[in-house]
């Protein structure tokens, strides 16, 4: 399988994914179709950006993130959390950490996650 060009990747096909929310539940803003109604739910969501969004794509960007620095220990550890954010089961997640750690040169790492 090649690999994604995150540019071009569509939201179907991203491994990690989660609908930004107050809670563990993802969140859809409903309106009413009027100006003022997508006024207020814009203004809801902008709201809800600002207190969560920094610290959720805080677990995805950087070197000390979770993309980065997981473990396989951790990832059987911590698999019933990291389901809000993928949409497969544990076994795909560590193919994805697999494939994740070969692209970054890390053989032994995809190799734990692959066993």
């Amino acid at each position: 399988m090649a690999d994604a060009d995150p540019k071009k990747i569509t939201e179907e096909r991203s491994e990690f994914r989660h609908r930004l929310s107050e809670g563990p539940a993802g969140r859809v803003w409903d309106h009413d179709g009027t100006a003022d109604g997508m006024a207020a739910a814009m203004a809801n969501a902008a709201g809800v950006f600002e207190r969560y969004g920094t610290s959720f794509f805080r677990l995805f960007t950087g070197p000390s993130s979770l993309l980065q620095t997981l473990t396989v220990s951790a990832l059987n550890d911590n698999f019933d959390a990291l389901r809000l954010y993928c949409t497969g089961s544990a076994v795909r997640l560590a193919y994805v950490f697999a494939r994740l750690r070969a692209l970054h040169q890390r053989a032994d790492e995809a190799a734990a996650f692959a066993q």
